[in-house]
């Protein structure tokens, strides 16, 4: 097993109610499958994870840093002690 530790900001934060959480995932886990841990965690959230695609349109999610698109999107491999920041993507016209 591998910890991962997950942080939340804007509107996640006040739906999660903590800006930080450590989730316990398989050593092979990528971002998806631990989308899918938070998502069990916190049923909240289901209505925004449950299409991945739009999750991923409407928030911006690095892996220690890196935009984790540039790492393979929702198939990016996580590492023990990775930390994921979820952040959401609020803009006006």
């Amino acid at each position: 097993m591998i910890s991962i530790r997950v942080r939340f900001f804007g509107q996640l934060l006040r739906v999660v109610g903590e800006e930080e959480i450590t989730v316990e995932c398989a050593e092979s886990s990528t971002l998806k499958d631990l989308l899918n841990a938070v998502k069990e965690m916190f049923r909240d959230l289901e209505p925004l994870l449950a299409d991945e695609d739009r999750f991923r349109a409407l928030h911006l999610i690095f892996i220690d840093g890196v935009d984790s698109e540039l790492l393979g999107g929702l198939n990016a491999h996580l590492s023990d002690g990775s930390r994921v920041d979820i952040v959401p993507v609020s803009h006006g016209g």
